[in-house]
């Protein structure tokens, strides 16, 4: 008998640790690296990243901009997950 995916994770346990902005074939990219915990006797250790979807030669070049993203399902929207309990969150 399968088991449904529990719904009530604690957020509260997400907490980042670093970031890195990195930039390949002139594509910019986030990772953010989180604080690991244990859930359920698992041990959790995750890096989201984003593909920001912002072509540029240099990383230097974003310094003192901000960028806002539109939520999804919008054009250029930004998405990541990771898994827990086998299931996105």
């Amino acid at each position: 008998m399968s088991q449904l995916p529990r719904t009530d994770f604690p957020a509260e346990l997400l907490y980042p640790s670093r970031g890195s902005l990195c930039l390949s074939d002139n594509e910019v990219s986030l990772s953010i690296e989180m604080s690991p915990f244990t859930i359920d006797g698992q041990y959790i250790a995750e890096i989201i990243d984003f593909d920001l979807g912002i072509k540029d030669t240099s990383l230097t070049n974003l310094a003192g901009h901000r960028y806002d993203f539109p939520s999804n399902p919008e054009e250029g929207y930004v998405e990541s997950s990771i898994y827990i309990w086998n299931v996105h969150k």
